[in-house]
């Protein structure tokens, strides 16, 4: 009952921009929820929410998806197989669809998902999301990554 008290609490909070406690928030209610289907959903709201947050946030929460999965990083890391497969198929999905930081997202949907590295999914989906008209260095780490995206030999 109380934990269901702070989540709405916090719920509320992570929902006005204008609060500067809104990215606090945001993680509390990730960090109380991770046991749960919700904290995808949480997670999934954030990120593809552009109106309520911000740019910044919507990296922030990507990048603690991430340390969620990664061992040495104690603070936040889940022993849980299952919340380490939910996230790891949120960054698959995401990967197909985000914008703003598609080439972490990708980066993290490798290293989480090894098969999706050198796949047919991974090829279309940084061609689809490359920037038209992109030149200089980002257009070089595009390209780098789309030669990453070959299969490998004798594949």
């Amino acid at each position: 009952m109380v934990q269901r008290m702070i989540y709405h609490f916090f719920a509320s909070i992570k929902t006005n921009k204008l609060d500067y406690a809104q990215e606090a928030a945001i993680f509390a209610t990730l960090n109380i929820s991770k046991r749960e289907n919700s904290f995808i959903s949480t997670a999934r709201e954030v990120v593809t929410n552009t109106n309520l947050y911000s740019k910044g946030i919507r990296g922030l929460i990507y990048c603690h998806l991430h340390n969620m999965c990664k061992k040495e990083n104690v603070y936040v890391y889940v022993a849980d197989e299952l919340v380490r497969d939910r996230i790891a198929a949120f960054f698959l999905e995401r990967a197909a669809l985000e914008e703003d930081s598609s080439l972490y997202v990708d980066r993290v949907a490798c290293d989480l998902n090894p098969s999706y590295r050198h796949s047919q999914q991974r090829r279309d989906n940084l061609a689809r999301l490359r920037p038209t008209g992109l030149t200089g260095e980002q257009a070089e780490i595009y390209d780098a990554r789309q030669r990453d995206a070959l299969p490998k030999e004798g594949e």
